[in-house]
């Protein structure tokens, strides 16, 4: 388990590497042809409420998501982080965001209702890199794969075509999501 451990955490600093030499005009095509692919579809537009993460540095884009579901009128929640790799999801306010004070990314501040998926939601999972059975490398944390075990949803990865992988090391708590997003395709699993 050890080896696996360390196997990963390689994995990530390469991948990493990899994130940090794309071009900015790379990345503005990539995420806007992955952009128009979650645009349309069906498990998007069918959800009345939408997960989201925002992004960061590198990540895929989500901003332009978050604009377009907020405009379809679609509740969006986005997640908090909890000490000890838990995690939950609050409504997404405009002008309502803070610091994560666990995580460094934007979270809802502390007067945004809590909100628990339920069936028909749908969640956007963030990754380094996926592979072609839906695994994800992420962040290293575990926040997803928690909250994902304990949870039936649609789950969607986005992922830069040049970050797929033939496989993704696995161990027995990763969990693959149910579609994946890219600038080229669409994978449903």
């Amino acid at each position: 388990m050890a080896d696996l451990k360390e196997v990963k955490r390689e994995l990530r600093r390469d991948l990493r590497r990899r994130i940090a030499l794309l071009s900015e005009k790379e990345l503005e095509i990539s995420d806007k042809a992955i952009y128009n692919n979650l645009s349309v579809l069906p498990e998007v537009l069918a959800a009345s409420r939408a997960f989201l993460y925002l992004s960061v540095g590198h990540e895929v884009d989500t901003h332009r998501l978050l604009r377009l579901l907020m405009n379809l009128g679609k509740t969006v929640a986005l997640p908090v982080s909890l000490p000890g790799g838990e995690m939950f999801f609050a409504e997404y306010r405009r002008g309502c965001l803070t610091d994560g004070t666990v995580v460094p990314i934007p979270e809802p501040d502390a007067s945004a209702p809590r909100l628990e998926p339920a069936e028909g939601d749908l969640i956007l999972v963030p990754g380094l890199a996926f592979d072609a059975e839906g695994y994800r490398m992420g962040q290293g944390g575990g926040y997803y794969d928690r909250f994902l075990a304990s949870r039936r949803l649609f789950s969607v990865g986005v992922a830069r075509d040049a970050l797929l992988m033939e496989h993704v090391p696995r161990e027995k708590h990763d969990q693959p999501v149910c579609c994946l997003v890219t600038e080229s395709r669409i994978l449903r699993f």
